[in-house]
């Protein structure tokens, strides 16, 4: 999609897959953490429902990912977790929680709950009145 070489330095975001989210993330976290190119404040999510990919097809929606997983946090819709927390919660005890998005039925990106992983390995996801597995209204 990129007319030129990619410079992970201008990286905001880093997208999951559900499928590459079931992996360990915390060997890539690492990885990325140590790799200088890499900026440490870069925001982490899961696609929930989707490839990461299909966030990615609408060009508007690319720039604003960032902001709107940083209004998120601000507001405590979504957690906020750039990768050093990300790296540093796993390295902890192998559970972090990372904010979740997806496509709206109008195609546009949208908050989507937040995605848990155990043992570095994505396990569920919560929607935002999910506590304990009951919903509150």
């Amino acid at each position: 999609m990129l007319p030129g070489e990619l410079y992970l330095s201008h990286a905001q975001v880093l997208l999951l897959s559900e499928q590459a989210a079931e992996d360990d993330l915390t060997p890539l976290a690492e990885y990325l953490c140590r790799d200088n190119d890499i900026r440490l404040n870069l925001r982490c999510a899961v696609v929930r429902g989707g490839a990461a990919s299909d966030l990615l097809e609408n060009d508007e929606e690319i720039y604003a990912l960032s902001d709107l997983l940083d209004r998120a946090a601000e507001t405590g819709t979504l957690p906020d977790m750039p990768l050093y927390r990300v790296t540093e919660a796993l390295e902890t005890d192998g559970t972090a929680i990372l904010p979740s998005l997806s496509l709206d039925r109008f195609g546009q990106t949208a908050p989507a709950g937040t995605a848990v992983f155990t043992e570095g390995k994505l396990s569920c996801f919560l929607d935002g009145g999910m506590i304990g597995g009951e919903r509150f209204a």
